[in-house]
């Protein structure tokens, strides 16, 4: 009963040093500031971006396990867990797009620090609900096109990886360390859920 946690935690921990290292590797890269510049300090932001990576990898997980009995292997209605990732993915761009959108509206209108956050907040706020009053219909919808196209429950983590790492590229203009961390580790539990007895899903 002991091994179970460590088993579970195992392929987290491993998963973001693994990120940790590739997102430092690009970082070097990335930097211009000279190889040793660039690993000396990707070496400083791994001391935070492994815990960080640790428990992101963790809370995802245990959210994707809880979804299981909708969206894992069996599930009755695997479409509907489709059609709720496709609309997840969706009101993240929408949400972060408002948030762009009001942060140059704010940037233009006005120089008080404290009126430019209000916009951007209540520019983030009224995308999140109208994401909110849409989601119902919208997941609905989602889903049955999903129906249509008949997706199999098999492919939902792959295709869940695919959209989480396609939003994590958005993060590259801003923040080239985080965007390759997040896709390192996306791809290192895909790629061990599909070793023999893996348990990274």
């Amino acid at each position: 009963m002991r091994a179970r946690p460590m088993l579970f935690v195992a392929p987290s921990a491993v998963a973001a040093v693994a990120a940790a290292l590739l997102a430092g590797v690009a970082e070097a890269f990335t930097s211009g500031a000279g190889w040793w510049t660039g690993v000396s300090v990707a070496a400083y932001a791994a001391i935070y971006s492994v815990p960080a990576g640790l428990i992101a990898s963790l809370l995802v997980r245990a959210l994707w396990r809880s979804w299981a009995p909708l969206a894992g292997e069996g599930a009755p209605d695997p479409a509907r867990a489709a059609g709720g990732l496709a609309f997840a993915a969706l009101a993240i761009l929408f949400v972060a797009a408002a948030g762009w959108t009001a942060a140059a509206a704010a940037g233009s209108l006005t120089h008080v620090p404290r009126l430019a956050a209000l916009t951007v907040a209540l520019g983030a706020v009224a995308a999140g609900a109208i994401a909110a009053l849409v989601s119902s219909p919208a997941s609905r919808g989602l889903a049955a096109l999903a129906r249509r196209h008949t997706v199999a429950a098999a492919r939902l983590p792959d295709a869940a990886a695919v959209v989480a790492s396609v939003l994590s590229l958005l993060l590259w203009p801003i923040a080239p360390y985080l965007a390759v961390q997040a896709i390192a580790l996306i791809a290192a539990h895909r790629v061990a859920a599909h070793l023999p007895r893996g348990d990274a899903r």
